[in-house]
């Protein structure tokens, strides 16, 4: 009985043994098969990670373009401030000095006319009177002393001139030279 037990128990294992070939033999198919799908799977997952990282390189890449045009344009556009503000600064400037001259040259009435609108109405006064002065043998008497005393003699005269005009409400309109000109009776 029990040779016969050990008989059905060996029996029994080469038939699990042949059942179980049988059932591997049928199943090898399958699972050649599942073992392909898993490779395609995994080669399907490693091209869309690459894909990915070549993806995430492309943009990292357009990125670094982009930071590039617009660090180009930040700094040509601070340099381009910079520049207009400097150019600005010398018009304010210039426009300062030109504003000074031309004060200096008109009367401030005239002055601002001009700058508002570009030039001047011509004005008519009945009682004015125009002074112009010029000195009789000028040319011969400057050939004849040094530079540094024709220009103290002159300084002399112009002086008193204003002077004498500043006491009795004459405007000097200018000098050249040796002439001085000047005018009595407008009201401003």
């Amino acid at each position: 009985l029990r040779y016969y037990k050990e008989h059905i128990r060996l029996k029994d294992s080469v038939n699990i043994m042949e059942q179980e070939q049988a059932v591997a033999q049928f199943m090898a198919p399958f699972n050649f098969e599942k073992q392909q799908n898993e490779i395609a799977l995994l080669n399907k997952d490693n091209l869309l990670k690459e894909s990915e990282v070549q993806k995430a390189a492309t943009q990292k890449n357009l990125l670094y373009i982009l930071l590039g045009f617009m660090s180009f344009v930040i700094i040509g556009t601070y340099y381009q401030f910079k520049f207009a503000k400097r150019k600005n600064k010398i018009i304010t400037l210039e426009k300062e000095r030109a504003e000074v001259l031309l004060l200096n040259i008109l009367p401030t009435e005239t002055a601002e006319e001009l700058k508002q609108k570009g030039f001047v109405d011509a004005k008519r006064f009945e009682l004015v009177t125009v002074l112009f002065t010029d000195f009789v043998d000028f040319t011969n008497y400057a050939e004849s002393v040094t530079p540094e005393d024709v220009v103290k003699s002159v300084d002399y005269y112009f002086s008193e001139f204003d002077k004498i005009m500043e006491r009795h409400g004459v405007e000097k309109i200018k000098t050249i030279g040796d002439a001085y000109m000047a005018v009595g009776g407008l009201p401003k």
